[in-house]
């Protein structure tokens, strides 16, 4: 595949035209982010559900994304969990997270703490770092799940590792308050200024919170 964008979308489409799915999907990929052609949301989304009508996995947690958060269509949270399920159903990382913080917030189905932690678990196991984030989560604060704050930091590394904001956020506030580790107050503001560092918007209000508890 030629490594130069705009002649990469260029291929992906040919192909995406003889029906192959993949092609659909990462053709969908680029015209959503404007990778190597202009963005388009509606083209994104019609080439998304013509690859998940194929049973691509990919496509359908796109294409509940789309109908999650409104990209080239109307918002529809019912819409955008049958999707997801589809694509979860597949073991897709992804839409499994996805149904999961749908489940944990009650958006779109009747909230379920207990399902959601099932799933953030089914996803983190996996090595993707949001779910190992949400996890992590859900354990320290005791939803859906036995509060657990040693396991809660054990996740928190793990997407922290992957650079994942949320959890560098997380571990930094287990270090700075002792939750399942030992207290050091140092390592926290060093993991919350990293998270701050690289845009995570209630870090600078933790790190400020700490200063004035010290």
């Amino acid at each position: 595949m030629a490594k130069d964008p705009s002649q990469a979308a260029i291929w992906y489409r040919r192909a995406a035209d003889q029906g192959l799915a993949d092609a659909q999907t990462r053709l969908g990929a680029m015209l959503l982010v404007g990778r190597g052609i202009p963005k388009n949301y509606a083209e994104s989304v019609a080439w998304f559900r013509k690859a998940a009508d194929q049973g691509h996995a990919k496509a359908q947690s796109y294409l509940g994304a789309a109908y999650d958060f409104g990209y080239g269509l109307r918002e529809d949270y019912h819409q955008a969990a049958i999707w997801y399920r589809k694509a979860a159903e597949q073991g897709n990382a992804p839409a499994i997270t996805s149904l999961a913080s749908m489940y944990e917030r009650g958006r779109g189905l009747l909230k379920n703490e207990e399902e959601a932690a099932r799933l953030y678990r089914q996803a983190a196991e996996q090595g993707f770092a949001p779910a190992q984030n949400g996890l992590g989560e859900m354990l320290r604060d005791g939803r859906g799940v036995k509060q657990d704050y040693t396991e809660s930091v054990v996740w928190f590394r793990k997407a922290a590792a992957q650079n994942q904001m949320s959890g560098i956020h997380n571990l930094g506030l287990a270090y700075a308050y002792g939750l399942g580790v030992a207290r050091n107050v140092s390592e926290g503001e060093s993991w919350l200024r990293k998270a701050a560092k690289m845009g995570y918007a209630p870090a600078p209000k933790a790190l400020e919170k700490l200063r004035q508890l010290q």
